[in-house]
């Protein structure tokens, strides 16, 4: 059951939803109708902790939507059909949701096949259509067997067989006593569909009534407080048009529209033929298990026939808009008695579902590919270079085989921007976060994840990189060995250096939301922003800016001390607390803004 007291959502000085008052029922099909921009979306965003009321509360289940244990298997929502990463398949997607509750691969195959999305699973779904993102947004409702469905405009881009598919699974599912609210601003589409309604105009409720009471209602307001005129026979006119019409004519002849019947049957002028034909039935073979309502067999899932099979047809409804072959259950029909599943999110868990997104994105591997080769690539250079005889005797030998790291930090903190902004440029935050309400669990266990896959990638890069350049030195005065003072740490260090910057970029694509502003925050703040500011002739501004980010990574990856530079420790120490103050901003502001 889903229910909401006051719920009040203002923007500045616009006020889009005031004080909506209303109550969905199990066992019933409740249509949320209103016109375009009359605070629908916004309203099913409160419901699932998306959007912070500015006024009072809503209850799904008996308590707010983030205090669910396994929201997935409470509540199963659709409100965008492009809430996920266009990079990554189908398969994918629902896996990474998945992952957060435990949820097995089996469930994950049995509603790609429900949505009718098996041939399609492992494409990216950049490649979809329209009609498809929806079967894919449906799938990733139903993904934890919910006893309440939210769906906001569930039949948009659908072709004719696919709102056929969806007016059936809604039907089923409110068969089994769950609680389904649907929204659309279509009045045809939920005469069909809905049994309850709930009509709201300018974020305001208008009316919460049954489709059979509405109808009766605008029948009445009909009867007693409008008179349509006396009908006319057809086969007369006024009589100043009847004379004018004979004067064109020429001749007394009564109008063609007032012929009468010939043979039997109408004249093609005579009466019109009636626009509606009667209501028909259709049978419900095509469903597998029990029919249009009937369980399938050992589940509480609906069992919809796929929407590549034949589907029945939605029965008709009669002029009153009311259902000829389907009898909503009572609103008081208690929820389906079904196995408590032992699904619930832990941090493992979340750790597992962020680890899928990083690893099924290709951008993730071409990034750290493009990185890893830059940084090989520029330190074999250098090696032959040296090799040749040309270059500064005295450079830090661990400086000079991993000068490409330069680049690399570019590529790590591009990766780290994409990793957080990204996932807001796409919408998939609002998939995340539906999954995971407590929000800062999906953040930390985001960094963390990335962090452990960067410096892995850095580490074993700068190794190979050192190892690989020291076949060029061996027989020259930068040549060096990890068993050398300070060169494994320098080597550790100059990764170590990478991952921190790249994590501070991640906080700041958290935080700003959009992947060209946090990377131009980002040059702006961190690397232009050092050089201007030691033009200034003040010793201080030079102290101090050896502490900014770019410059403590570069003293983390020297061997031996360069003047100018922080000494290693409190190098490390500055770059931590700057990602640390990076990360801390963004968990506060993934905490308090609406997603």
């Amino acid at each position: 059951m889903i229910k909401a007291y006051g719920l009040t959502k203002r923007y500045g000085d616009r006020t889009v939803v005031q004080d909506l008052d209303f109550t969905v029922h199990p066992g019933t099909v409740t249509g949320f109708l209103g016109p375009n921009g009359a605070g629908k979306s916004t309203t099913m965003r409160m419901l699932l902790g998306l959007d912070t009321p500015t006024r009072g509360r809503s209850t799904i289940g008996g308590c707010s939507y983030a205090t669910h244990g396994a929201p997935l298997t409470q509540v199963g929502a659709l409100l965008e059909a492009r809430s996920v990463h266009p990079g990554r398949s189908a398969r994918n997607h629902l896996l990474a949701l998945a992952h957060t509750h435990g949820i097995p691969r089996s469930r994950v195959e049995e509603v790609i096949a429900l949505a009718g999305l098996t041939g399609a699973a492992d494409r990216r779904v950049k490649e979809f259509s329209l009609g498809m993102g929806q079967r894919l947004g449906i799938a990733a409702a139903l993904l934890g067997d919910p006893a309440t469905v939210i769906l906001d405009e569930p039949v948009n881009g659908l072709d004719p067989e696919g709102v056929l598919w969806i007016r059936t699974l809604l039907r089923s599912l409110a068969a089994e006593g769950r609680t389904v609210l649907v929204s659309s601003h279509l009045m045809t589409e939920m005469a069909l569909t809905a049994d309850h309604l709930i009509i709201i105009g300018r974020g305001r409720l208008l009316a919460d009534t049954t489709v059979d009471e509405l109808v009766r209602q605008a029948g009445r307001r009909i009867r007693e407080g409008h008179h349509p005129p006396t009908r006319r026979p057809a086969n007369t006119l006024d009589a100043s048009r009847r004379g004018d019409h004979h004067r064109r004519r020429g001749r007394h002849a009564s109008p063609r529209a007032a012929r009468p019947w010939r043979g039997g049957s109408p004249h093609r002028y005579g009466r019109r033929r009636a626009r509606h034909h009667a209501p028909r039935t259709h049978s419900t073979d095509s469903l597998v298990g029990e029919g249009l309502h009937g369980p399938h067999p050992g589940r509480g899932r609906p069992q919809v026939a796929a929407p590549g099979d034949q589907e029945p047809h939605p029965p008709h409804r009669s002029r009153s808009m009311t259902t000829t072959s389907h009898t909503p259950a009572p609103a008081s029909a208690p929820a389906p008695t079904r196995q408590a599943p032992a699904y619930r999110i832990t941090p493992a868990r979340v750790l597992r579902s962020e680890w899928h997104k990083l690893r099924s994105l290709r951008s993730t591997w071409i990034t750290l590919a493009t990185a890893a080769a830059l940084v090989l690539g520029v330190g074999l250079i250098m090696g032959g270079t040296y090799t040749s005889g040309g270059g500064d005797a005295d450079v830090d030998t661990v400086v000079l085989t991993l000068y490409g790291s330069l680049l690399g930090q570019l590529c790590a903190i591009v990766l780290g921007i994409l990793v957080t902004a990204g996932e807001y440029a796409t919408g998939m935050i609002r998939s995340s976060l539906t999954a995971v309400p407590a929000r800062l669990p999906v953040l930390w266990a985001k960094a963390a994840v990335f962090t452990a896959t960067v410096f892995t990638v850095m580490f074993a890069t700068a190794l190979t990189t050192f190892a690989a350049a020291q076949l060029f030195l061996h027989d020259t005065d930068q040549a060096a060995s990890f068993t050398d003072p300070g060169v494994l740490r320098a080597v550790a260090g100059n990764a170590v250096g990478i991952t921190l910057l790249s994590l501070v970029a991640l906080g700041l694509g958290s935080l700003l939301r959009s992947v060209p502003g946090a990377i131009g925050a980002f040059i702006g703040g961190v690397m232009i922003l050092p050089e201007v500011l030691g033009m200034l002739p003040y010793d201080v501004v030079e102290r101090a800016l050896t502490y900014f980010p770019t410059q403590a990574a570069g003293a983390l990856g020297s061997a031996t001390p360069i003047p100018g530079t922080a000494a290693p420790g409190p190098a490390l120490l500055a770059l931590c607390l700057w990602a640390a103050a990076t990360l801390t901003a963004a968990a506060l502001a993934l905490r308090h803004r609406d997603a």
